[in-house]
């Protein structure tokens, strides 16, 4: 991003930070329109899959509502924004990695009390603390195959693979389930 594109960045957070409710749409439209493919190559650097990355630039785009007052005039408006993407990469993993402890205290309490996880509460933190163990590529097909309910021809060919590959790994995937 040039100086000139840079000095419009700046000027569009601060008409988010003090426009009207018509002009701060209009800023986030274009400031979106700006950065979106600088968001989705940085993205792509730390998530496997497209949700993710496009979760992360939604969660940017509600921060910087919050934090447009906070940018200061003629600071670099580009880096700004990055710091702030950079954080939420960190939190996004901090709140993964507490969720996953977090359901893994849970099931660990209901099998010390010999639960057989019939009730909907039981299975939901059950199903929520086996996917937070799964891999991001894992997870894909999981939830592909389970919970969207996709044949294996349409994930072999969403995923461009072999069937027979991706059978082996939807096996693997389910051993790996039981054990969990």
């Amino acid at each position: 991003m040039d100086l000139e594109e840079n000095l419009k960045l700046g000027e569009l957070i601060i008409q988010l930070a003090d426009g009207n409710k018509s002009e701060r749409n209009d800023a986030s439209v274009k400031i979106y329109g700006m950065i979106s493919k600088i968001l989705y190559f940085v993205g792509n650097t730390y998530y496997n899959n497209k949700e993710d990355i496009e979760d992360s630039i939604q969660t940017l785009m509600l921060d910087l509502f919050v934090k447009a007052k906070k940018y200061v005039k003629n600071e670099n408006a580009c880096g700004w924004l990055m710091r702030i993407y950079r954080n939420s990469f960190i939190n996004f993993e901090k709140r993964r990695i507490r969720e996953r402890e977090y359901y893994k205290q849970q099931v660990e309490i209901l099998r010390s009390n010999n639960s057989d996880f019939s009730s909907y509460y039981e299975k939901y933190l059950l199903l929520n603390y086996v996917i937070s163990n799964l891999t991001d590529y894992e997870r894909e097909l999981f939830y592909r195959k389970y919970l969207y309910g996709y044949s294996i021809n349409e994930i072999a060919q969403e995923f461009h693979m072999p069937k027979s590959t991706l059978q082996y790994r939807l096996e693997q995937l389910e051993i790996k389930i039981r054990k969990l």
